[in-house]
């Protein structure tokens, strides 16, 4: 009966064994595969650091126990009834609440902290454009308050040895350390705290400068190339000033010829957040008329395009947005290169397609798109719904929440 007893003992501890190693997996691919989550979730060096250290010590302890047969440094009983009670557990849960939460509660606080920093601003432009006698000097001196080696401002575009990212913070071993990047295009006056970000950041954090020194400027958006720059309006001509580069009055030729692609699609914004479409100041433009219909021929009308261009990097987002009329066409002028086109329509079940195309400058172009119905961009379209990410925010927390009290409670079996 003893050796039963004895040899039930072995088989329930090395069971335990097994679920801590499961468990410290676990921990370990939502750290390490976080990016499936759509951006909402943590990664960088050290959070990935940590799962893996987590798993291959359990792996090591696992292997070595039972190669030895070295249970006798294990209690029987492990502690599952502490696991939602405990203190440390609580504090466990309040931390991962308050970092996983961050891009819920992050977009009110920099709101908070760029409506409080107007007045502030208003000193700084006064400071660097004082004594500067027309529009042109004040541009250029505000463009250079933003140069890369005067410390006003970070810019952190392809920063290598990022340690940790949530966004919007990001935490990085070199200057500036910590960056808290902006959310989209709104509150730009929080840059004046952060003094950190790429190329959007330069550009939103100039406009608003501008504006704030009487000029007329206008921030530069291209979207699919992944660029931002501005424009001020300098006797009646749009001056082109890049902080982010650094480049100051180039011409609009520049971003084909000096980065060797295509332009897709350029807007600009006012302070006002009035957008205008200026591709044509950048590139010549292709004219496309793009035809959109069911799989039995029938036009389809009201249907969503979006484009996505593969002129810099595979598929970015070139935020050109627009719908097919009655007759289901639309005519569109778009920059030539290399794109990938999706269309859908929301009738029930949706009605999808995504083709390659290339548009010719300078040329007339037909595009059809035939549209299926496609059950996997239902769930796509759900999986990019804010509100499932909000909850697929919340049950992963929950999840690496139970995954570390779990892994707590079986950590106690060891005898001290």
């Amino acid at each position: 009966m003893e050796k039963i007893n004895d040899m039930r003992q072995k088989i329930f501890l090395k069971n335990i064994l097994f679920i801590r190693m499961f468990f410290a997996l676990i921990i370990f691919f939502l750290f390490y595969f976080s990016n499936f989550f759509g951006g909402l979730i943590m990664t960088g060096i050290l959070p990935r650091f940590f799962g893996l250290c987590l798993f291959l010590y359990e792996l090591y302890n696992t292997f070595i126990t039972i190669s030895n047969q070295d249970f006798e440094k294990y209690a029987i009983k492990p502690k599952f009834k502490n696991i939602f009670t405990n203190r440390l557990n609580a504090i466990i849960l309040l931390f991962i609440i308050i970092i996983f939460l961050i891009p819920i509660y992050s977009p009110y606080v920099i709101k908070i902290i760029s409506k409080n920093n107007e007045d502030d601003v208003k000193l700084l432009t006064d400071e660097i454009t004082y004594g500067c006698e027309n529009s042109k000097e004040k541009s250029k001196i505000l463009y250079d308050w933003f140069l890369l080696d005067n410390n006003n401002m970070h810019n952190t575009y392809n920063k290598k040895y990022l340690l940790f990212k949530l966004y919007p913070i990001h935490i990085y071993t070199t200057k500036p350390f910590v960056c808290i990047r902006i959310i989209g295009h709104k509150n730009p006056l929080f840059i004046f705290t952060s003094r950190c970000g790429a190329c959007a950041e330069y550009s939103l954090f100039y406009r608003e400068l501008g504006k704030t020194a009487n000029l007329t400027v206008r921030s530069v958006h291209n979207p699919g190339e992944d660029h931002n720059w501005d424009e001020v309006l300098i006797d009646n001509e749009w001056l082109i000033v890049d902080p982010g580069w650094p480049k100051y009055n180039v011409t609009p030729e520049f971003y084909e010829v000096n980065r060797k692609l295509n332009v897709s699609y350029v807007y600009a914004e006012y302070p006002n957040n009035t957008k205008i479409d200026v591709t044509h100041r950048y590139t010549k433009l292709a004219n496309i008329t793009i035809i959109t219909k069911d799989n039995i021929g029938n036009l389809l009308s009201d249907v969503d395009i979006n484009i996505l261009s593969n002129n810099y990097k595979y598929e970015i987002d070139t935020k050109f947005k627009t719908k097919t009329d009655d007759e289901g066409k639309n005519n569109i002028l778009f920059g030539g290169g290399e794109y990938s086109i999706v269309a859908f329509k929301k009738d029930g079940i949706i009605l999808y397609n995504k083709i390659n195309a290339k548009f010719t400058e300078d040329k007339n172009q037909t595009i059809e798109i035939i549209l299926n119905r496609n059950m996997l961009q239902n769930i796509n379209f759900l999986l990019n719904n804010y509100i499932f990410k909000i909850f697929l925010l919340l049950i992963y927390a929950l999840l690496l929440w139970v995954s570390i009290s779990m892994y707590m409670s079986f950590v106690k079996l060891r005898v001290i």
